[in-house]
């Protein structure tokens, strides 16, 4: 009889780990997502820094280059400043078991055109990390 209910208890843990993380994962990717759309939508590099990496990848109309959230933080505010936000919003996301995707557009007050902006995340110790940022078109 202990057998049986070892085995019983064993297997509703098993099921639980199995099923619980995914969920929660999804939730947490979810909510990373929103508060990365919220940063954007108001310029709040602190937010944006505080979601990522300690080594992220930066491309603002160029190239990407790998920064320090330091020297991070210096770039975006510099785009911020140059391109103040109107609106943005995530338009596109996916999930593989690399990490996840995200595509928006970003559109400033200063300009017509809309900017692209790609997110690459990936998690890491049971949270979510900005990993890159690539903001392109630039507006003319």
């Amino acid at each position: 009889m202990t057998i049986r209910r070892y085995t019983g208890i064993l297997l509703a843990i098993a099921l639980c780990c199995a099923v619980g993380p995914s969920r929660a994962d999804a939730q947490d990717r979810e909510a990373t997502t929103r508060a990365l759309e919220k940063a954007m939508r108001s310029a709040d590099v602190k937010a944006l820094i505080g979601r990522m990496s300690d080594r992220v990848g930066v491309a603002v109309f160029g190239a990407s280059r790998e920064y320090s959230k330091t020297q991070a933080e210096y770039v975006l505010r510099d785009f911020f400043s140059e391109y103040p936000p109107e609106s943005f919003r995530v338009n596109q996301s996916s999930e593989t078991d690399q990490g996840a995707f995200l595509a928006g557009v970003y559109a400033s007050t200063r300009y017509d055109k809309d900017i692209d902006v790609y997110m690459r995340l990936r998690e890491r110790g049971g949270r979510w990390e900005l990993r890159e940022v690539i903001i392109r078109t630039e507006p003319r």
